[in-house]
């Protein structure tokens, strides 16, 4: 049998895991959202607990899809229902992956927070956070910087 086989084989016939099936209901609930938000906003706290699990070893690629989808998520949500209702929920896990240690999640959280950032508003946005979050917010890489905002010398962001 071909290695190519044995791997199909191996994907197709394996249990699956349960961060899995987590992974794919975290996709559910964004494509609820875009034709039902008060049927999915019911779902959003369930979605921030999968948010804080680290305890796995595929936990961070969960975390990928979650912040990959929560800006959309919110948008379909109302940015002022998700910012009022939702946002704190999110905002501590979000920030830790930051400096996760895990590249692809590290990437994802940030652009996530600079996608609600410039949803919610970036004054409004700082106002929700903490001390060390704000100083997250002036120094990490993987956020990007505002919309018309240029970078700086060392890639990070301007001072103005």
């Amino acid at each position: 049998m071909p290695t190519n086989a044995r791997c199909w084989l191996y994907v197709t016939f394996r249990a699956k895991e349960p961060w899995e099936g987590s992974d794919g209901a975290i996709h559910m609930v964004k494509e609820l959202a875009a034709v039902a938000p008060a049927a999915a906003a019911e779902f959003i706290p369930q979605v921030a607990d999968l948010a804080r699990l680290a305890s796995f070893q595929h936990a961070y690629n969960m975390h990928e899809s979650i912040w990959r989808g929560l800006p959309t998520l919110a948008s379909s949500l109302g940015v002022k229902t998700f910012k009022s209702q939702y946002l704190e929920l999110f905002l501590p896990p979000l920030f830790a992956d930051l400096r996760c240690g895990h590249q692809l999640a590290e990437a994802e959280a940030g652009k996530c927070i600079s996608a609600l950032r410039d949803a919610i508003g970036p004054r409004i946005f700082a106002g929700r956070l903490d001390a060390q979050q704000r100083a997250a917010m002036e120094s990490d890489p993987n956020i990007l910087p505002q919309k018309g905002q240029p970078l700086g010398v060392d890639g990070v962001h301007a001072v103005a």
